[in-house]
């Protein structure tokens, strides 16, 4: 079973059908591994394990791709019947998001081989507009059948992912849709733990979204059945790098601008499934006291925190912040004293939390939070986008957190999106 302590813990294999995919992956590990090694070519009857014994993360590319099926199924059942070192890490298997390759035959060979329960495959890749809806795989919202890569299917003429893999498959194949993603992780767990019941081993799964492949993510680190994930290095990526060594811990974000680009970069946040979303009710914010209205932000995000989430603490987009705006009554000790209720729910929650770093949007915001945890300033490390500076917290107990500040209009529309990846991904 591929747990999270595992993953922290265990060294990683990939599986690949060709080197530029191998190289994606290679790329991957890099960002987070001190050691890794992509082997191109390699002889499946030669035995690689000293070869690979001190490398953290190994990618074997066999060239299978462009192998009949027989000779794919054969070259994979033998690296890993004469590797046994190799097999005993955890394992992916890396195929093409445009469904190229001898899927099921590869596919079989792991199961052949005992190294999974059920086989979870996810070719989605949503960031090129490659995902799987219903079972069918489309590509820029077409059926991959009847685009440009159609030529190179398995099975010509479908885009229907059963029938691709099932027509020559000797297990049994089920699919989990997006409606039964929807339902959350755990379901997914459930649906995985039934199918497994009814003789179930190869289960294919919609995604169309960055939250998709995190709640299949989820399911596969939280199942007790011994889950190998099949598919592209997207999923890759939220599997093998998630919670690995110092500095992939969840980031905070704040969002306390009123700017309507900040609204749309944290709604994007949200739909890609990247952080939890803590709304500050203002109503209770500004009435006296406002302590409880701050405890309940607290304790709301320390239990989204313990889900290993990010977070996203914001003040309403709608209905009330037109008004504050407006507001000719107390409009400098309202916003002082919302961002300071801002600055003094992230001191509370750094005093129990490890976190990557801290995303802050708005000036008022970002001087408000450093002040709250007691620092004198930011040293500068980088430009993480035009405008948007990356540093550090100078004094104070949190001295060296990493800062992302940024201006209410500021950035493209991803760009929360792009800071909590990095500071989730990067270890300095």
């Amino acid at each position: 079973m591929l747990r999270i302590k595992d993953i922290r813990r265990e060294p990683i294999a990939i599986i690949s059908d060709d080197l530029t995919g191998a190289n994606e992956i290679g790329l991957v590990l890099a960002e987070y591994l001190d050691s890794n090694l992509v082997l191109n070519g390699a002889a499946s009857t030669v035995c690689l394990d000293p070869l690979i014994k001190d490398y953290a993360g190994v990618v074997v590319n066999l060239n299978t791709r462009d192998c009949s099926g027989p000779t794919a199924q054969r070259l994979v059942g033998e690296v890993l019947q004469n590797n046994p070192q190799l097999r005993r890490r955890l394992i992916y298997k890396k195929i093409d998001s445009t469904l190229r390759g001898n899927l099921i035959e590869e596919i079989e060979a792991l199961l052949d081989n005992g190294l999974a329960d059920v086989i979870c495959f996810v070719p989605a890749s949503p960031q090129t507009q490659r995902i799987t809806v219903g079972a069918y795989h489309l590509v820029k919202n077409e059926p991959i059948a009847h685009t440009e890569y159609g030529d190179g299917l398995a099975a010509a003429g479908t885009s229907y992912l059963p029938d691709l893999l099932g027509r020559s498959a000797k297990y049994k194949i089920g699919a989990i849709d997006l409606r039964q993603l929807a339902a959350g992780s755990r379901n997914v767990e459930q649906v995985t733990m039934d199918f497994y019941r009814t003789g179930g081993r190869i289960l294919i799964c919609d995604a169309c979204s960055q939250r998709d492949l995190w709640l299949i993510r989820d399911a596969v680190l939280k199942s007790p059945l011994k889950i190998l994930p099949v598919g592209s290095a997207a999923l890759f990526r939220e599997l093998f790098t998630f919670g690995r060594g110092p500095g992939q811990e969840p980031c905070i974000v704040v969002c306390g601008s009123l700017n309507r680009q900040s609204r749309i970069q944290a709604r994007k946040l949200i739909d890609e499934g990247m952080a939890a979303d803590i709304r500050i009710d203002l109503e209770r914010a500004l009435s006296e006291p406002h302590e409880s209205e701050i405890d309940r932000i607290v304790q709301l995000s320390a239990a989204f925190y313990n889900e290993k989430r990010s977070l996203l603490i914001q003040t309403p987009a709608a209905a009330v912040t037109p008004d504050l705006r407006k507001s000719t009554a107390r409009p400098d000790s309202m916003q002082a004293g919302i961002c300071r209720m801002l600055g003094i729910i992230v001191a509370k929650l750094l005093q129990n939390m490890q976190i990557s770093g801290l995303i802050l949007t708005g000036g008022n915001t970002a001087a408000e939070v450093v002040r709250q945890l007691n620092g004198k300033g930011l040293v500068l490390v980088k430009e993480l986008s035009p405008l948007v500076p990356l540093g550090r917290l100078v004094g104070g107990p949190f001295d060296g957190l990493r800062v992302i500040t940024k201006g209410g209009g500021v950035g493209d529309a991803d760009i929360f999106v792009q800071a909590a990846n990095y500071l989730c991904t990067h270890r300095q």
